[in-house]
C-alpha cells in the first residue's frame, strides 16, 4: 500500500461583499502553462473549490517536502468570469476591457493585515479628480466610495454625505489593482512624429517591494521621423511592470504572451519568496510549511435606487428603520421615487421598506436588482452633473 501526504502549500479564496455568505463563485481559476510545469515538477496539486483554490503538494515520511520550492517561484493563475452580471453589482471603476486587466499578487503592498492580495487604498487627496465609484480611505483606515463626480472646481472631502459614502474598514479591491495587458512585441503609436524615443522599465524590488528596480533603460533613434515603432520587450519574462514611453507619465502594465487571444477578467501572481511579510510567505526559514490563506475581497456597489411606480397620483416610500430615505423625483416626475443617498445591492434583502400610494400601504417591496440598472439626471446645487447610473426597480402599484 502506497501512502502518500500531502498538505496545503497555499489557498486563494475569492470573497464579495455582495453575496450574503461572501463567498463568490463567480470565476474560474486557470493555471498558466508555466504554472502547470511548475506544478508537475514541484509534485503539487491545485484544483478549485467553489470559490476557493487549493494547491496540495506532496510530503515525504517525515512530512518534509521531498521537493524543496525555490526562492523566487512563480505561481500564476488566470481569472476567467462566468457572470455576465458581476461588474453590476460590483464596484470597480475601471471595466476589465481594451486591454486593462486586474492584478493580484502577494507581491503587493498591502499594510491592512492578513493576507489580502489587492493593494492598499489610496487616501483621500483634495486635489484629486474623483469619480463616481472611486475609492479612498480616511486616516482611520475606512473606505469611502465617490457616488458624485468631485474636482478642484467643485471639491467634496470624504466626510461630504452628498458626495460619498463609507463602505467599511475592509481591504477591498480597487482601481489600484487595473494594469494595462502588453504583448512582449506590439506597435507603439506617436501622437505625432518622432525622430526618437526613451523606453525605461521598473521591475519589482525586493527590498522595498516596490515596483522601482530598473530592468530596462535604452533610447532608440530613428533614420527620420516616424508615426510608430516595434516595442520590444522580450528580454524581459512574465509579469508585472512600470512602463515609461518619453515623457509619459510611469503606467503599470503586464506582460504575458499566453494571453492572446484570452478574455480574463484578471491574474493572480504568488511568489514563494523569504522577503515577504509573514502572513505572505509560503515557507519558514526551515522549508516547512506555512500553508497561507490569501484573500480578494471584492466590494459591492452602492447606488441610487429608483423605483417606478404605476401611478400618475405618485407615492411615497420609506424605510422604518430610518436607515434609508426616499424622496419623490425632483426632476417633477410624479410616479417615480428615488433614494436621497446610495444604498448597497446586497443578497441580504432590505426588509423595512413601506410604500403608500394612494391610501394604501404595501410593505413586500422588491429590492435593487443586478439586472436593471439605467441612468438618472442628478442636479442637486448649482452644480448641474452627469447622469448617474443607479439601480432601477419597476412596481406593479
Amino acid at each position: 500500500m502506497i501512502d502518500i501526504k500531502y498538505d496545503i502549500l497555499f489557498s486563494v479564496e475569492l470573497l464579495h461583499q455582495y453575496f450574503r455568505n461572501q463567498l463568490c463563485q463567480d470565476f474560474t481559476l486557470i493555471p498558466s502553462a508555466a504554472t502547470r510545469r511548475t506544478l508537475a515538477g514541484h509534485k503539487i496539486i491545485a484544483k478549485q473549490y467553489h470559490n476557493r483554490l487549493i494547491t496540495g503538494v506532496e510530503l515525504d515520511k517525515s512530512g518534509n517536502l521531498p521537493v524543496v520550492p525555490e526562492e523566487g517561484l512563480n505561481f500564476t493563475f488566470f481569472l476567467k468570469l462566468n457572470n455576465s452580471l458581476f461588474l453590476n453589482y460590483t464596484n470597480l471603476p475601471v471595466p476589465p476591457s481594451n486591454g486593462m486587466i486586474y492584478y493580484f499578487s502577494n507581491r503587493n503592498n498591502n499594510t491592512f493585515g492578513g493576507s489580502y492580495l489587492t493593494e492598499d487604498i489610496n487616501p483621500y487627496d483634495s486635489n484629486d479628480f474623483y469619480h463616481p465609484g472611486s475609492l479612498v480611505a480616511s486616516p482611520s483606515g475606512d473606505v469611502y466610495q465617490a457616488w458624485r463626480k468631485s474636482d478642484l472646481t467643485n471639491p467634496h472631502s470624504y466626510t461630504d454625505p452628498d458626495y460619498w459614502v463609507r463602505i467599511g474598514n475592509i481591504p477591498c479591491g480597487s482601481e489600484n489593482e487595473a494594469v494595462r495587458w502588453l504583448p512582449s512585441i506590439m506597435q507603439y503609436s506617436f501622437p505625432s512624429p518622432q525622430s526618437s524615443v526613451t523606453i525605461l522599465v521598473k521591475g519589482y524590488a525586493a527590498g522595498t517591494r516596490m515596483f522601482t528596480e530598473i530592468v530596462l533603460s535604452k533610447t532608440i533613434m530613428f533614420p527620420k521621423p516616424v508615426n510608430s515603432f516595434k516595442l520590444d520587450l522580450t528580454s524581459l519574462p512574465a509579469g508585472k511592470y512600470i512602463l515609461k514611453i518619453d515623457g509619459g507619465k510611469e503606467a503599470p502594465v503586464y506582460l504575458n504572451d499566453e494571453l492572446y487571444g484570452q478574455n480574463v477578467f484578471g491574474v493572480i501572481d504568488l511568489y514563494c519568496e523569504s522577503t515577504l511579510p509573514p502572513g505572505y510567505m509560503m515557507l519558514n526559514p526551515s522549508h516547512h510549511l506555512l500553508s497561507p490563506v490569501y484573500k480578494i475581497l471584492f466590494p459591492n456597489r452602492f447606488l441610487l435606487w429608483k423605483y417606478v411606480l404605476q401611478h400618475s397620483s405618485g407615492g411615497t416610500l420609506e424605510d422604518t428603520d430610518k436607515v434609508f430615505q426616499f424622496a419623490a423625483d425632483p426632476s417633477g416626475t410624479a410616479a417615480t421615487i428615488i433614494s436621497k443617498t446610495p444604498i448597497p445591492l446586497s443578497e441580504d434583502p432590505v426588509k423595512t421598506l413601506k410604500l403608500k400610494v394612494d391610501t394604501n400601504e404595501y410593505t413586500s417591496i422588491p429590492n435593487a436588482s443586478p439586472d436593471r440598472l439605467s441612468l438618472y439626471p442628478f442636479h442637486r446645487g448649482l452644480y448641474d452633473e452627469e447622469p448617474l447610473t443607479c439601480f432601477e426597480i419597476n412596481l406593479n402599484y
